[in-house]
């Protein structure tokens, strides 16, 4: 486990583009939280979900189960767009 000195702290929007991964790797939608700490330093990300190649469909509970089990002050949530297009078509 990393002593909480070396774990990332995201000090604003522009620092969760580091978790970001292309769009054009993942082949499903991909749902995925970053848990913080209440110093903002990143305790864990995990994936709540993968749907199909055009969607995916989430219950709110397991959004937030993983940061109220890890006693998260904040979370950040994340997806991608398989095709690249964050609209529908």
């Amino acid at each position: 486990m990393r002593s909480k000195d070396s774990c990332p702290v995201l000090r604003g929007l522009e620092d969760s583009n580091v978790f970001r991964l292309p769009d054009s790797l993942l082949e499903k939608e991909h749902l995925r939280t970053i848990l913080l700490d209440r110093r903002n330093r990143v305790l864990e990300i995990v994936e709540i979900y993968q749907g199909s190649v055009s969607s995916s469909q989430v219950r709110v509970g397991e959004v937030f189960q993983p940061a109220i089990a890890r006693s998260a002050s904040a979370i950040v949530i994340c997806h991608n767009h398989p095709s690249g297009a964050p609209r529908s078509m």
